[in-house]
């Protein structure tokens, strides 16, 4: 969290519409929704979206496996590529990497839970696209 303060602000300058700007976090996800061949939803409609969806099921009734220790810490190992961007949490996959036995025993921990309780954290849901211009074009 300190790192995240310490870094500079991005400001995002408003886009130009045909006769308009958009200013607001709201119409600049709109205006990206109209130029990007994505499947943009507008973002109050994806924000009370993920909100309103904080419990998913994912089970038929059957119980579901546990995962182990060894799971998850051969996934990290193999499977998490240090060079990814890092996510909502701000966790790379170099810090990832280098948990302690410890921190893995809580990261399973924390996985059995999920799939117990059926319930997976809103931030897990939410994710961040910037829009970069190509180079030589006009940001606006």
């Amino acid at each position: 969290m300190t790192c995240k303060l310490k870094q500079p602000q991005h400001h995002i300058p408003p886009l130009r519409l045909q006769n308009t700007w958009a200013r607001t976090d709201e119409q600049k996800a709109t205006t990206f929704a109209h130029h990007s061949p994505l499947p943009f939803t507008s973002y109050n409609r994806r924000r009370r979206q993920y909100h309103a969806r904080t419990k998913f099921s994912i089970s038929d009734g059957t119980p579901t496996k546990k995962i182990s220790k060894s799971e998850v810490d051969y996934i990290i190992q193999h499977n998490t590529n240090p060079t990814k961007a890092p996510g909502y949490d701000l966790l790379t996959g170099t810090l990832i990497k280098e948990l302690s036995q410890k921190g893995i025993r809580a990261l399973t921990q924390i996985y059995n839970a999920i799939l117990r309780l059926e319930y997976f954290p809103r931030h897990w849901k939410i994710g961040q696209i910037i829009m970069m211009a190509k180079p030589g074009k006009n940001p606006d």
